[in-house]
């Protein structure tokens, strides 16, 4: 109530400024809602829920300009909100009143010759909203019953004032010396939100407070305070400070200052201490991070680098320092030679200060580069000689170094030609103090393309890696073998390699593009690693798609059969499917979509997928099929506006194994827009559960009005579950009533 009495002393002072504007608006509103469910499950009522939602509100509100604009505004609001539920949940009476001032207050001062800009705000405008009641997949009909009210105070407030610095309402012969004072941003942020009459009981305050000055062009200095107080438990409770020097303005957005014409550089260094409350002050966090980024182009080169140093202590007194240093550059040798560097070092230190000297104390030192030349000097050609190397120091693992060299050529893909090839090599060694061994890996790859005619074309590739020694996953950050990477993209990596072993892998495929709209690809991928087992990956994959004007065809078939397969479509229908064949063996994936559209008046759409999978536990099918439709009609004068709209869906489950269940549904709905402000909506569906030999129905009836100052709405759901052997007889129902009324 104080700061409602605050924002209104300010407003009977404001005239004092010389306000001008609009005259001031009351607004309010009325809302009523009614609403009853009701579930029978053999005859016997099962749930019996009802609410009675009422909510009045009246706000009144203000704006006034100073001096035309030229000096700020305000802007003041002042109203109250009064909110009713009662209600029942299966004989547990629901009776909530209360009432809550709404409230908003904002203020702008920024006097024209005076490098000054003042901005004050508090505000509550949240509105009470009903919470409802979650709907379970047990039940026909959502009940959407309200079992509560999200009320409180939510108030946010600020104070934000900018001094100094240049602006562009200073004039005058001060101008200059007005702009070269020292600019200082003071900004200060609360939330308070008090709701513990609510479902979900919250009363906590946020507070926000920065200081920030501009001592020297970019160069800025911020002090920030964040404090968390949540009155319903104290263990929530924490405090932040921050304190941070550089090249960050105000909005925190970061500044680039040009050192020359082709260099810039950003920096900044930040300490930030956390104190939790719940250890009365003992437990205190603290961070201390430095940025030194820079960026320069020249002629002929450009690099990026973003170091960075961060040290953090946490309440336990463990430390953990972190130092990036990434390097980012590209040139060019002549027009025809072109190179790229890529540079990532890291040192990463964790002390415990419990168990000094423990294995919790850790430590990692890493190294990445590459470097990659790109060669058009022979026309036709590019040629691409490149090195990678990876090195890391493990306090727990141990040391690890990995490099790699490799040279492709391939055709310059700028010129148009029939046939494109590609031709690579690589050699590779991983050495580490885990294994004690040296694992090194020759890979070959060759790829090529052929458009025998405008509508046939032919390709494939060929890849092949050998290596010999022990291999671990955990000498490296960067660089891994050939022979360790997954199948096809879709299994996990494999983590160690011993002894002598290699992989081959093989693509083909041939593309049909007629001058039709058809468009056919058979493509085959097979895997084959031998790593102290064989295990390999055979994939035979069709795409095919089809556009004509109003037609829209998509056509997706794979089999696959192997080792660690996985199956096409992740989807919650799978848990069945996977549960009778386990990890698959053998899989067939098939997915057809067709659409069509001739207008906008009408138009249909479906989609079949079929899974077939085999596997320790035995084989099984999977189908789902999904189609619908829309048919909309306009008027044929005016403006055409839509009167009719009827839609139609069908879907369609089954899973087939030792055990079958399958699941279908059809639901048709209506909608008559009978004018501008009345509609008519029906909705019907059906559905038949195989696996207890049940049907559902469901059908709703609503008319809604709505006019630009007052909303209706009528409505009356129903739904039956037939009794079987396997479940009963279920009979759910649903009334509701509401209006809404604005003036």
């Amino acid at each position: 109530m104080r700061r409602v009495l605050l924002i209104l002393a300010a407003a009977l002072c404001l005239p004092l400024f010389g306000a001008g504007g609009a005259a001031a608006v009351v607004t309010g509103s009325a809302q009523l809602n009614w609403a009853e469910y009701q579930r029978d499950v053999d005859g016997e009522t099962q749930l019996d829920m009802s609410h009675f939602f009422q909510q009045y509100s009246l706000f009144w509100h203000n704006r006034r300009l100073i001096q035309g604009g030229r000096a700020g505004g305000w802007d003041l609001g002042l109203g109250y909100e009064w909110t009713g539920l009662d209600g029942s949940l299966n004989g547990t009476d629901i009776d909530f009143k209360d009432g809550k001032i709404l409230f908003a207050g904002d203020f702008r001062f920024t006097p024209a010759g005076l490098p000054l800009e003042l901005h004050v705000f508090s505000r509550d405008l949240n509105r009470s909203s009903p919470s409802r009641i979650s709907s379970s997949p047990d039940l026909i009909i959502d009940p959407n019953i309200f079992r509560g009210v999200e009320d409180g105070q939510h108030i946010s407030s600020g104070l934000t004032l900018i001094f100094g610095g240049p602006q562009a309402n200073l004039f005058g012969e001060y101008r200059e010396k007005l702009a070269a004072l020292p600019r200082l941003l003071v900004d200060y942020r609360e939330d308070y939100v008090r709701d513990t009459k609510g479902v979900d009981p919250q009363h906590y305050r946020e507070r926000d407070l920065a200081f920030v000055s501009l001592n020297r062009r970019n160069n800025w200095f911020h002090y920030r305070v964040f404090e968390h107080v949540d009155f319903l438990d104290e263990e929530n409770d924490y405090e932040e400070r921050t304190w941070l020097l550089g090249t960050v303005d105000h909005l925190n957005r970061r500044q680039w200052v040009h050192l020359t014409n082709w260099l810039m550089i950003s920096v900044d260094g930040s300490l930030t201490r956390r104190t939790d409350w719940r250890t009365n002050l003992e437990g205190k966090e603290s961070a201390y991070r430095l940025n030194l980024f820079s960026n320069g182009k020249r002629r002929g080169w450009g690099f990026a680098n973003y170091t960075s140093l961060s040290r953090t202590t946490n309440d336990a007194g463990g430390i953990e320092k972190v130092f990036d240093f990434p390097v980012l550059a590209n040139g060019e040798w002549d027009p025809q030679n072109k190179w790229k560097m890529y540079l990532l070092g890291q040192r990463w230190q964790n002390e415990n200060a419990f168990i000094p000297g423990s294995q919790y104390e850790r430590s990692e030192d890493s190294v990445y580069g590459k470097y990659q030349i790109e060669s058009k000097r022979y026309p036709g050609y590019v040629l691409t000689p490149e090195v990678e190397v990876d090195w890391m120091r493990n306090s727990r693992i141990g040391d690890g170094q990995a490099a790699r060299v490799g040279v492709e050529l391939r055709s310059d893909n700028r010129m148009e030609r029939a046939k494109d090839w590609l031709a690579a090599c690589s050699a590779a060694w991983f050495d580490s103090s885990v294994s004690e061994s040296l694992y090194t890996e020759l890979t070959a790859r060759l790829a090529a393309n052929n458009r025998l005619s405008p509508t046939v074309t032919i390709g494939g590739s060929q890849d092949l890696a050998v290596g010999s020694g022990d291999y671990n996953a955990n000498i490296t950050k960067h660089l891994e073998p050939t022979i360790s990477q997954s199948f096809l993209g879709e299994a996990e990596r494999t983590r160690t390699l011993s002894g002598t072993s290699y992989r081959t892998t093989t693509t083909a495929y041939l593309e049909l593009a007629p001058p039709a709209q058809w468009r056919n690809r058979f493509s085959v991928y097979y895997d084959l690693v031998h790593a102290g087992e064989d295990r390999h990956q055979l994939r035979l994959q069709h795409d095919a798609s089809y556009t004509r004007e109003q037609w829209r065809a998509d056509i997706l078939t794979i089999f696959s059969e192997g080792d660690e397969l996985t199956y096409r479509w992740r989807a919650d229908e799978l848990t069945a499917l996977e549960f009778v064949t386990g990890d698959p063996e053998m899989t067939f994936a098939h997915e057809s979509g067709l659409s069509y559209q001739p207008n906008r008046t009408w138009g249909t759409q479906g989609k079949v997928r079929a899974l077939w999978g085999t596997g320790p536990k035995g084989s099984g099918w999977l189908l789902l099929a999904e189609q619908s439709s829309a048919y909309h009609l306009y008027e044929a004068s005016g403006l055409a506006r839509k009167w009719l709209s009827l839609e139609q869906r069908f879907d369609y489950q089954s899973v087939w194994g030792d055990d079958s269940l399958w699941y279908a549904s059809m639901e048709l709905s209506a909608v008559y827009y009978v004018t501008r402000y009345l509609t008519l909506d029906a909705d019907f569906g059906v559905r038949r559960y195989g696996l207890t030999e049940q049907n559902e129905f469901e059908f709703q009836l609503s008319a809604v009005a709505s006019f630009r100052k007052l909303q209706a709405n009528v409505s009356y759901a129903y739904g039956r579950a037939d009794k079987s052997s396997f479940v009963p007889g279920v009979r759910e129902q649903r009334w509701e009533v509401g209006l809404k009324k604005f003036f």
